[in-house]
């Protein structure tokens, strides 16, 4: 400790010792966790605090201090620690440690470097739990993506994930199915029930899609009005009709009455367009727009041959390399 001290404050005069007691004082019996670091990152001070937030004792700290940072925030701990090194006095940065329990804590850490230092580049970083601050920002991030009435994805993140898979799809040479359903003659509801049943409606369908899309990398968002969109990664359109069918007979069972829909004997029904995109077919169509224009026209299909039912449409334009899509393309 009277290291450090000499690091942060310098020769030991009078009024330097009662500094030096004042900073061991509130390392001590601070709430936050107080380290000192060389240049190298290598811990050689962390403060009693340390305990109580993370389970750690500081001397279990400096020994396994390598082993306790999330991998995936290394990066950005090492750019932190070059921006430093660069002239940067003080950055803040948020990452992950490990608890002595064995789960993720969420720290902000504050790293500054030590003027009249010694060893140059020696640093004092405070860290503090911000946990409950980053399950918050996580909650209000879904909420953002999250449609208010139904309770399914929205048409932002509808459009974030579409392209991050099809961005996938390319990468891994596979294909990407799309539903697109549409609530025969809705309006009438809304007219007949009010909007109170229509809502009810909307949300007993959600229910009864996502009951049946279940795998992690699928999505069910609410795509506009009383129509809903499914994305299957890695799904054929054989596939994908098998699952549309799935969906068209869900959503048949739960007879919630419409009787303005003749085509559908007096009961809800919905009709799905479905469309798959291989990513060796390409040509002159832009991507994802291709797939959302093919699975478009096939919802118009689908409407037009008599409602509730499933249609399908392909891509048209031949693949880059001069073969023909795969079956069922």
């Amino acid at each position: 400790m009277r290291k450090l001290f000499r690091k942060l404050f310098g020769a030991s005069t009078a009024k330097n010792t009662q500094r030096s007691i004042d900073f061991k004082a509130l390392t001590e019996h601070s709430s936050d966790i107080v380290l000192l670091a060389g240049p190298d990152m290598a811990l050689h001070y962390v403060s009693p605090s340390v305990e109580a937030v993370i389970g750690w004792t500081p001397e279990e700290m400096l020994t396994h201090q390598e082993s306790l940072l999330n991998p995936d925030d290394l990066p950005q701990i090492e750019a932190s620690m070059s921006r430093l090194a660069s002239g940067t006095t003080r950055d803040r940065i948020s990452f992950r440690v490990r608890h002595k329990e064995g789960h993720w804590v969420w720290m902000e850490g504050s790293a500054g470097t030590i003027q009249n230092s010694e060893s140059p580049g020696d640093l004092v970083i405070v860290m503090r739990d911000v946990s409950d601050r980053k399950r918050l920002e996580e909650e209000l991030g879904q909420l953002a993506f999250q449609d208010k009435l139904t309770g399914i994805a929205n048409r932002r993140k509808f459009d974030e994930i579409l392209d991050k898979e099809w961005q996938r799809c390319l990468r891994n040479q596979g294909h990407l199915s799309l539903l697109l359903l549409d609530i025969d003659h809705f309006k009438s509801v809304n007219d007949r029930y009010g909007h109170q049943v229509g809502d009810d409606c909307l949300r007993s369908v959600a229910r009864s899609i996502e009951a049946i899309v279940s795998r992690p990398a699928d999505l069910v968002a609410r795509y506009g009005g009383e129509e809903m969109a499914v994305i299957l990664p890695d799904t054929d359109l054989d596939g994908a009709l098998r699952i549309a069918e799935k969906l068209r007979q869900s959503v048949e069972a739960l007879r919630l009455p419409n009787p303005d829909n003749r085509e559908g004997n007096g009961i809800v029904t919905i009709s799905i367009g479905a469309a798959t995109a291989y990513s060796r077919v390409g040509g002159r169509i832009a991507m994802p727009e291709g797939l959302l224009m093919a699975v478009d026209r096939a919802l118009y299909q689908a409407k037009q041959e008599g409602r509730n039912q499933v249609a399908s449409s392909m891509l048209l334009m031949p693949a880059t390399d001069g073969s023909s899509p795969p079956p069922g393309a």
